[in-house]
């Protein structure tokens, strides 16, 4: 009887059945790895000497017999396997002394070092060298075995780089249930419904295409967009971060005040609402079928109706598997509960999740086919046993054999939890340190890994991390190269950057990833037959049109001294058409955005003609639009409540301050907010509030600013809107003033029509002329009217509102533009001092004239505003903006290629000339 244990330990069961074993044998053969007259060190086969000594003590009449390797050629890789971990001076040659001649050194065959530049670069060095194993008929794909040592990532690595090498494979490292979509998708679908709807949950849901009932029912005709887009869109405005029953109030407010009283359609946003609100009631109905408790059969009854509704193909390949694989898991666990329990236990929620977390981490996902015919990938403790003609050892950092804790990853051949073995019943002796016993487990690991190979041993390890700093290899590998002398083990360095450690742009392209690096790295040689043949191949033809597609955008972007169709010019005659018909003559323009496209012409073509929008994020944070928007309320009520016959005297600082409150307290109570909208809005009130006296003071200097006047002005009109009235300001009570027809502009060969919106208008006289103010507020960031802005067309908007309100809102009354100017809230209001306002008119010996300024920029705005249009017309939307800050805060950062441009020193033509 022989009996072969390969850890070379016994349990004490183990033993037992030993001693009844010899007990009832005639002769009991024992065979044991590394016994110690093999010569071997100490501290490698320390456990095998533990396990002799202990079967010397339950045998006495044991006999020992050392069985010796057969003599294998120095430059072979048998020798390097019986030369590992000897403490010994390596075997002399025949005739005692060591020969020293060139030959001597050659390097062992079929044994190599691979230090790759990256965990990718690692596993994509190893699917090559199988590669041309299998090419060059040197093994079959069942003599290849791969031993992985890089946990989860490096498994996710070797099925997507093998896949793209071609390579068939067979993995017992499987990745376990819970990372696969089906188990995740429930997992966050019942988290969605016992924590009533939290922000994320709720949008990794409503995102997620494996739920795809949404989109099987999408009727493009009544909707611009699809279901999953509206979705996300109301989730991202509602900025809830929980709480179904706000939630669904809320869109419901919002679809009621975007539904049109006359019975007409809705706009584009209330329908996008609409949808949203019936998408989520609808899974609120779902989810409501979930029972409160249930055994775990109706449980996944229960679930499969539901996954099925939500539009999870549960027979679709793969899902079908995992979602089986669970499910057994989880009936198993069921029929133990049967054996040890009189009557079903019942689950509840939360318990079933716990189930259904546990079941997923302990199971693998299933194998979709065997190894027959395959590259096989183990782990350590599995391929410890077998023999193969080539090993290829993967992941062997620095902690790779570190200690007895890092054997490997746990065994996933089976789906069922390992099972732990009963410890021996010998103790450690004094002498031998836990340290010691987990060094000797790791040097035997690692002993009986390269013992496996026949043929070829290749052990590799990532030697830069993510940061391009070096990673040290296992002190292991340092010990096998020193068991042979200094230079005979073949190490080889993939240097940063590199696509490969094969041989030069030469070689024989192993992989479709490789053909397409082969392929634009020679033709950055000249050599073009690369890409051309993946235009010509119809598996490769789309490739290498992306390819072609990118070249070619880079080379334009790369010319210096001009901007093309990759950088912002539209300049096809499709797209000179589309625009044309945007832009006809009959198109509002608005001074804001005139403004925004002479600061970033791309900026505006991606928000204004693309409709990009940033991803609202769930933030924590006051709106400043919000706060504006009450500030003007705020403002427009003071100055309202002042009656006609008060003069500016008569209203102190005090009363002032007194009103502004009021008003501030009125304001918020006539649009209450609830949840986190009322706190933050509280946060926005409170810092209005203590702008009470600072604009009580400004308004009081404002006043001074104008006494020399006959009459100074004085605030008579608030949100004076000209042109028709659009989406943002529906509802709104308009001015007295206010007109929906639009401000034509004569620019000479066109006249253009404009619309806006003038935050405040003051109305004074200078004899017998009504004079009057424009002043735009600003509760941020502390804004100055400059001349060299308003020629440049980065500040348009307030001279062309005085221009719209002298020519059409205050037309009636001939009343002249005096100033223009920034009212800066956070600073001194409206300064009246060059540079910080506009003066159009002036007063020269008891004349009203048109100031210097006035008259210069007058001609400049116009040609200004002409060129802008004609750019916007033209398709000129140039990657280019003065500011070299502006990605700190521009939400298309992410898009923009401006640094690239600004890399090159590129210039817009246009700005240029407008400087």
């Amino acid at each position: 009887l022989v009996v072969v244990n390969g850890f070379n330990d016994f349990t004490a069961a183990q033993y037992d059945i030993l001693r009844l074993l010899g007990e009832s044998c005639s002769r009991l053969v024992i065979s044991l790895t590394g016994a110690a007259a093999t010569g071997a060190g100490s501290l490698l086969f320390s456990k095998t000497r533990r396990t002799l000594v202990r079967l010397q003590e339950i045998f006495p009449q044991l006999e020992i017999e050392s069985l010796q390797a057969p003599p294998a050629d120095k430059y072979s890789l048998g020798n390097l396997q019986r030369q590992l971990f000897r403490e010994e001076e390596i075997l002399q040659p025949a005739g005692g002394s060591r020969n020293t001649e060139p030959e001597d050194e050659r390097p062992i065959e079929g044994v190599e070092i691979l230090a790759a530049s990256s965990e990718l670069g690692e596993i994509e060095a190893i699917a090559e060298r199988i590669k041309a194993l299998l090419l060059t008929g040197g093994g079959q794909p069942q003599e290849v075995l791969v031993v992985c040592r890089g946990g989860e990532s490096a498994i996710t690595l070797i099925n997507a780089v093998f896949a793209d090498y071609g390579i068939p494979f067979a993995s017992e490292l499987r990745p376990s249930l819970e990372t696969a979509p089906v188990v995740r998708s429930l997992q966050t679908l019942l988290h969605l419904h016992e924590e009533d709807w939290p922000f994320q949950t709720l949008l990794d849901v409503v995102t997620n295409r494996l739920f795809a009932k949404s989109e099987a029912t999408f009727d493009a005709t009544n909707l611009a967009i699809p279901p999953r887009v509206a979705l996300e869109r109301c989730l991202r405005s509602a900025q809830l971060p929980a709480g179904k029953e706000v939630l669904l109030a809320q869109l419901e407010y919002r679809r009621d005040v975007a539904a049109p009283e006359d019975g007409g359609a809705a706009d584009k946003r209330g329908s996008e609402v609409s949808r949203a609100l019936s998408e989520l009631r609808w899974l609120d109905k779902l989810l409501a079928t979930l029972p409160v408790e249930a055994s775990i059969g109706d449980w996944i009854q229960t679930l499969e109706q539901m996954l099925a509704q939500l539009g999870v193909f549960l027979s679709r390949a793969g899902v079908e598997l995992t979602w089986k694989q669970l499910c057994r898991g989880m009936r198993e666990i069921e029929q133990v509960d049967a054996w040890s329990q009189s009557e079903s236990r019942l689950l509840s929620l939360a318990e079933v999740q716990d189930l259904i977390a546990t079941v997923a981490h302990e199971l693998r996902v299933p194998a979709t086919h065997d190894t027959a015919g395959r590259v096989r990938i183990l782990s350590a403790e599995s391929a410890r046993k077998l023999t193969t003609k080539h090993l290829f050892l993967a992941g062997l950092g620095e902690q790779s054999f570190s200690s007895a804790n890092t054997l490997g990853q746990p065994t996933a051949a089976d789906d069922s939890p390992p099972i732990a073995e009963e410890p021996i019943s010998e103790e450690v002796p004094e002498t031998e340190t836990e340290t010691d016993v987990g060094r000797s487990d790791a040097m035997l690991l690692f002993y009986e890994l390269v013992t496996r190979p026949t043929d070829s041993l290749t052990m590799s390890y990532s030697a830069l991390d993510a940061k391009g700093q070096p990673l040290s290899p296992s002190p292991l590998l340092h010990d096998l190269e020193r068991s042979v002398s200094e230079g005979r083990v073949v190490h080889r360095a993939m240097a940063l950057g590199a696509m490969s450690l094969g041989h030069g742009g030469d070689r024989v392209p192993y992989s479709l990833g490789d053909f397409r690096r082969q392929a634009v790295a020679q033709a950055l040689d000249g050599e073009q037959r690369g890409l051309a043949g993946m235009i010509s191949h119809p598996n490769f033809v789309r490739t290498g049109s992306s390819i072609l597609g990118g070249i070619d955008c880079v080379a334009g972007r790369s010319v210096r001294d001009s901007y093309g169709p990759y950088e912002g010019l539209l300049l096809s005659d499709a797209a000179q058409a589309a625009l044309a018909q945007r832009y006809d003559a009959k198109h509002l323009w608005s001074p804001s955005r005139l403004e925004n496209y002479a600061a970033c012409p791309f900026r505006y073509f991606a928000e204004q003609l693309l409709g990009l929008e940033p991803l609202l994020e769930m933030t924590v944070r006051n709106d400043p639009r919000r706060r504006g928007s009450l500030l003007h309320l705020v403002l427009a009520t003071i100055h309202e409540q002042l009656s006609s016959g008060e003069t500016a005297s008569e209203v102190d600082t005090g009363e002032l301050v007194e009103r502004f409150l009021k008003a501030l307290e009125m304001a918020v109570k006539a649009s209450p907010l609830r949840g986190i909208a009322h706190s933050l809005r509280e946060i926005e009130r409170r810092e209005i509030e203590a702008w009470a006296s600072d604009y009580a003071e400004q308004e009081i200097s404002y006043r001074d600013q104008w006494q020399h006047l006959d009459e100074p002005p004085r605030p008579a009109h608030f949100e004076v809107r000209f042109g028709p009235e659009t989406r943002h300001h529906a509802g709104e009570t308009a001015d007295r003033s206010s007109t929906a027809l639009p401000f034509e502009l004569d620019l000479g060969d066109e006249r253009i029509c404009l619309t806006g919106a003038i935050d405040r208008v003051d109305i004074g006289r200078i004899g017998d002329v009504t004079v009057f103010n424009i002043i735009d507020y600003k509760s941020g960031q502390e804004v100055k009217l400059k001349l060299d802005k308003v020629s440049s067309g980065h500040q348009l908007q307030l001279p062309l509102y005085a221009l719209a309100a002298e020519q059409l809102l205050l037309a009636d009354q001939g009343a002249v533009a005096l100033a223009t100017g920034y009212w800066n809230i956070q600073g001194k209001g409206f300064d009246g001092k060059r540079g910080g306002s506009l003066q159009l008119r002036e007063l020269v010996d008891q004349a009203l004239v048109t100031s210097d300024d006035w008259k210069r920029l007058q001609p400049e705005i116009m040609a200004r505003v002409q060129q802008l249009i004609s750019g916007i017309r033209e398709g000129q939307f140039p990657v280019y903006n003065e500011n070299e800050q502006c990605t700190r805060s521009c939400s298309l950062s992410t898009v923009c290629r401006v640094a690239q441009i600004r890399s090159l020193e590129k210039t817009w033509p246009a700005a240029i000339e407008a400087s």
